[in-house]
């Protein structure tokens, strides 16, 4: 029987001729903590890539560095965020956010689908090939958009807070934004905040 199938690799090698080494207590015992070693050693080794490199079934503390590979660092992660949010995260970095950098479809996946904040984009403008909607060529007013937070949230929460930094990391370069009430008139959110500086 193999000493990997019976968790003693090192012990089950010895000879055991007279029961000098394989069978005697004294070197089963010292052989007991380089035998658990190796086991643990070549389980991590065999489960690498479903311990460590797939998303759906990482160990939590191989979250962060996982991300890290996909191109998540500073302010583009947060190490407090849910298991289920950095999984999510992960699995679409290559395959839809970083294509998306700069798009109303991808900040509102951020936000609505990854953590939940039930926020709207309402934009004034829209690029259509180096023509606005307009038909005028480019180079006239910046075009802007709010994100339009529901009143129950304060300016001070932490989804205000994450729906300010994720429009910041993931904005087009080319608009002016702000995170403003669902609801403004005249410059001005149904808080009296005014909506641009």
């Amino acid at each position: 029987m193999s000493g990997w199938s019976t968790n003693r690799p090192i012990y089950a090698r010895l000879p055991s001729e007279a029961e000098k080494y394989n069978g005697n207590p004294a070197v089963d015992a010292l052989c007991q903590p380089f035998d658990s070693i190796l086991v643990s050693y070549k389980s991590a080794i065999d489960n690498f890539e479903r311990d460590f490199l797939n998303a759906d079934t990482a160990r939590s503390d191989a979250l962060d560095w996982l991300a890290m590979n996909c191109g998540f660092t500073g302010n583009f992660w947060g190490t407090d965020w849910s298991d289920a949010q950095k999984r999510l995260l992960i699995k679409n970095s290559h395959s839809f956010i970083w294509n998306n950098v700069g798009t109303e479809r991808l900040l509102i996946w951020l936000l609505n689908t990854v953590f939940a904040i039930p926020a709207q984009i309402f934009s004034v403008g829209q690029f259509l090939a180096d023509i606005n909607a307009a038909d005028d060529d480019l180079g006239g007013d910046q075009l802007q958009y709010y994100v339009l937070m529901p009143i129950t949230y304060q300016t001070t929460d932490k989804a205000w807070l994450l729906a300010t930094r994720l429009n910041y990391l993931y904005m087009p370069i080319f608009c002016d934004s702000a995170i403003v009430y669902d609801a403004f008139y005249a410059d001005m959110s149904s808080a009296d905040d005014p909506v641009f500086d």
